[in-house]
């Protein structure tokens, strides 16, 4: 991903949220500013390309994809669970527990052992993680200036994971 954003307005929202490294820190970051009232624009089309360093950082850290998938799976869940307004929340974490396991059953089927590792992992580190959460529900709770609701229509409707199964599944006639 590759994104633009104002500097005052980076300055706002106190920059990349610093236990997130690499992996969903710009889902972060953009939830916050639609929270802030700040207009975010999603432009697929567009192009970017890295120069040196990190490249050749993503490249190395790449070697260890199961690590890396458990990585972002952690980093997943607790943006959702960090930033999801306290009204829904009571809603969107039954959902989202019972979505990982229906995922990881999946993924097991499909002998995909590693994915269902990483979202385990991912689902479980909320329990040690819930003081981090905490601390980040309260500096979020300062920046929001939009409802969640509103912030929510601009979100995907539904699990975008599942769609994403549903559409690529490939039928075989019998």
């Amino acid at each position: 991903a590759c994104f633009l954003i104002r500097a005052d307005l980076f300055r706002e929202l106190g920059g990349f949220e610093p236990t997130i490294e690499f992996f969903g820190e710009d889902i972060d970051l953009c939830w916050r500013a639609h929270m802030s009232g700040a207009r975010v624009v999603v432009v697929p089309g567009a192009t970017a390309r890295h120069q040196g360093t990190i490249v050749e950082r993503l490249t190395a850290r790449n070697r260890d994809s199961a690590a890396l998938d458990r990585q972002a799976e952690r980093h997943r869940m607790a943006t959702v669970v960090s930033l999801t307004g306290a009204r829904r929340l009571p809603i969107v974490l039954p959902l989202l527990i019972l979505l990982s396991f229906v995922e990881v059953i999946g993924a097991i089927v499909r002998g995909r052992w590693q994915r269902a590792i990483a979202v385990l992992g991912g689902l479980f580190s909320l329990v040690p993680g819930i003081g981090n959460i905490a601390r980040r529900r309260s500096r979020v709770r300062l920046l929001r200036r939009v409802p969640d609701h509103e912030v929510v229509e601009m979100q995907v409707r539904g699990s975008v994971r599942w769609k994403r199964v549903i559409r690529h599944r490939r039928f075989v006639p019998s």
